[in-house]
């Protein structure tokens, strides 16, 4: 048995490849994985960004997408209803354009 040999007798036996694929068949992983990628993200910008889990911070970033889960939540509605809304961003746009107008240039 030559060198090569081997190495992939040792490597099919120590690394299966189905190992992989039935880990993501398993019905746990539809939510264990972006729960995963969650954590993985908040420990990137908490480790990243200093004070990123003080309370000040957490607070303005909730002030901050409120409007975004309101989009959100409604183009969900769309979605789910079978269809797709592109309209939705550019009126988002629009509208926030027209609070700038209003708040401070009308004033």
């Amino acid at each position: 048995m030559s060198f090569r040999e081997r190495l992939q007798s040792w490597r099919y036996n120590l690394v299966p490849d189905h190992v992989v694929g039935e880990i993501l068949t398993k019905r746990w992983t539809d939510n264990a994985i972006p729960f995963l990628a969650l954590v993985a993200t908040l420990a990137t910008f908490g480790s990243l960004i200093p004070g990123f889990f003080k309370l000040t911070a957490l607070q303005d970033s909730t002030r901050q997408l409120g409007e975004f889960s309101l989009i959100v939540t409604g183009m969900t509605v769309v979605m789910l209803g079978g269809g797709i809304d592109l309209s939705v961003g550019s009126i988002f746009a629009l509208s926030c354009f027209s609070a700038v107008y209003v708040f401070f240039i009308l004033d």
